[in-house]
């Protein structure tokens, strides 16, 4: 019988190689098959996957009760349901009727004279003023002329532009809800498999992962811990303050629902924060005649919308590593301007998974660094 060994490219050493070449060729070819298939589901598995690893402590009690983890993981998809999804639904579409409604009146108060009346105290505000802060102003704004500023056609461009992006949205979801209840049960699915199976799949990836154990569980820890800080501290936090902004817009007239949305947007802002929103909602107030609505107003949001974050966060994020702020707001910028509304997901998760394999670097070349700073 003829052995394998009696020829040279067919050594132990070589044939291995060589068939380990040939296997991860075709592991990788199966991959980038499965990843095609997989493909038009993405953004459902992935909301899925981030809402288990956020979800998983509350699994963890609850099967601590019941001794089950399907029935446990039960209970937390249909908690997920009734606390999460239903209500995201109900406010996504009560968002995009209210906006429309909104910049409906808004055009109709453009058309019906209403910025002639601002450029007419804006008019007569500035003749008041005295000398030396028209100076001021002139000195670093020396083109500023109030005769020319068009304000009429920047609210009516912005009514515009905010009720046709609204009513495309609108009518996306509504002639897509085939597609969503899809995409919605797929979601689901996965959340309910992960969040039961989370430790079999984690010991399955570990085992497959060319990593030491240490550094697999350094990485998924860190990694959890950021999902943790962007999905529940910072985005609960910004409902939270969405939610009390929403509620005083609607006690002085405004839409809350629609404005709440929009500051709980704006407060991932750095710096000027929900004060994006209601500061200008204050001034209307004001120049409308209704001081008093803006008084409550100003102090509603100064005080309970504006503590919320330094209470709030710290609360969610006990335990936790948080992202800063500013990494944040980019993080969400970025993945917005590429991938659109799924860049709310997308974005903080590149950074994280990012700051998760710089710190592991910093780990693992701890002694090389300080050698480095050294010399």
């Amino acid at each position: 019988m003829v052995s394998y060994r009696s020829y040279g490219f067919l050594k132990k050493g070589s044939y291995r190689r060589g068939a380990g070449g040939v296997l991860l060729f075709f592991l990788v070819l199966g991959l980038l098959g499965v990843t095609g298939l997989m493909w038009p589901y993405r953004h459902p598995i992935v909301l899925g996957i981030l809402l288990a690893m956020a979800c998983h402590p509350v699994q963890n009690r609850l099967e601590v009760y019941t001794g089950s983890k399907t029935l446990s993981a039960a209970l937390t998809t249909l908690m997920l349901v009734l606390l999460v999804v239903v209500p995201a639904f109900l406010i996504t579409g009560a968002v995009i009727s209210q906006g429309i409604a909104f910049f409906q009146t808004l055009q109709a108060w453009i058309v019906g004279g209403g910025p002639e009346r601002i450029e007419l105290w804006l008019e007569a505000s500035l003749e008041g003023m005295k000398g030396a802060w028209m100076d001021k102003i002139l000195y670093f704004y020396p083109d500023f002329n109030a005769n020319t500023m068009d304000i009429k056609g920047g609210l009516l461009r912005t009514a515009t532009s905010g009720l046709r992006f609204l009513v495309r949205h609108g009518g996306v979801l509504a002639g897509n809800v085939g597609i969503f209840l899809l995409h919605f049960f797929l979601m689901l699915l996965v959340f309910f498999m992960v969040i039961r199976n989370h430790d079999a799949i984690l010991s399955k990836l570990f085992h497959l992962l060319p990593l030491s154990g240490t550094q697999e569980k350094r990485i998924f820890e860190r990694l959890r811990l950021l999902v943790r800080s962007v999905f529940v501290g910072t985005f609960m936090t910004s409902a939270a303050q969405g939610a009390a902004g929403g509620l005083a817009f609607m006690a002085v007239g405004f839409p809350g629902i629609f404005w709440g949305a929009v500051m709980a947007f704006a407060s991932l802002i750095p710096v000027v924060g929900t004060a994006l929103i209601w500061v200008p909602a204050v001034l209307w107030l004001w120049l409308a005649g209704e001081g008093g609505k803006a008084v409550g107003l100003l102090v509603w949001c100064l005080v309970v919308v504006g503590s919320l974050d330094n209470f709030l966060r710290p609360f969610f994020m006990r335990g936790g590593a948080q992202m800063n702020g500013v990494l944040v707001f980019f993080a969400i910028l970025g993945g917005l301007q590429l991938f659109g509304m799924a860049g709310l997901l997308y974005g903080p998760l590149i950074f994280g998974m990012a700051s998760v394999f710089l710190y592991l670097y910093q780990i693992e070349f701890a002694a090389f660094l300080r050698y480095q700073d050294r010399h």
